[in-house]
């Protein structure tokens, strides 16, 4: 419990600042958080014709708690900087203002 409530309170060591103004991290949030539901319904992106069907796909995923689950663990992977250890991000990605050209 005690590593939990750690790794939670290192969430506010990610600059989210930084992350919202990078469109990849925004197509990959998109991606995370849609694949889980088109897999758990089987749906593929032609089945979605009509804003309709998209409206109701995603009533059905929200009254799923498991689905919910999956895609917000999906879209937590996203967020974590694969190059550090733990959740957080790096001294220097928190001291930056915009994204990096590297």
């Amino acid at each position: 419990m005690t590593k939990l409530l750690t790794n939670l309170s290192n969430v506010s060591q990610i600059n989210w600042s930084i992350r919202v103004k990078n469109p990849v991290w925004w197509v990959s949030m998109v991606i995370a958080f849609f694949a889980p539901i088109f897999v758990y319904y089987g749906i593929s992106g032609e089945s979605l014709d009509s804003w309709t069907k998209v409206l109701q796909l995603l009533t059905q995923a929200i009254s799923n708690p498991y689905v919910v689950f999956t895609a917000l663990v999906s879209a937590v992977a996203v967020s974590i900087d694969p190059t550090t250890t733990g959740v957080t991000d790096s001294t220097a990605a928190l001291d930056y203002s915009k994204p990096s050209d590297k």
